[in-house]
């Protein structure tokens, strides 16, 4: 994975299979040793990143959250379109996390022998 031509970057977070910038213009970059490109084009008012297993997530400074997903080896595309008022993320293995601002936990999981849980807690 190679970042050398990468520049103003605010944060940072690595996966799995890919390291995903935060640009400190509030823009997302991705390197990854994956075929597919992740589609973080379009990405703007970040302030927040986060990278998983093949998939990376970003908080944007109104309380909503973006994803973007490689959907081999059967990982199911990150749906946090619903996800508002949110405060903090962070991806795992199969997991997307976020606390909203009343302290309140969103999940998507994708857990192997049962399928997709989305919750909050």
């Amino acid at each position: 994975m190679d970042t050398s031509a990468w520049t103003d970057i605010a944060a940072i977070d690595a996966g799995n299979r890919q390291i995903i910038g935060l640009k400190s213009d509030g823009t997302a970059i991705v390197s990854s040793d994956l075929p597919e490109r992740y589609d973080v084009f379009g990405w703007t008012d970040l302030v927040a990143v986060s990278s998983g297993y093949k998939h990376v997530v970003g908080l944007k400074s109104g309380g909503t959250v973006v994803a973007s997903c490689k959907e081999s080896d059967n990982q199911e595309a990150v749906d946090v379109s619903g996800w508002t008022d949110v405060v903090c993320i962070g991806a795992g293995n199969t997991e997307t996390l976020a606390v909203t601002s009343n302290g309140d936990i969103l999940a998507f999981l994708e857990l192997r022998d049962e399928g997709i849980y989305e919750g909050s807690y």
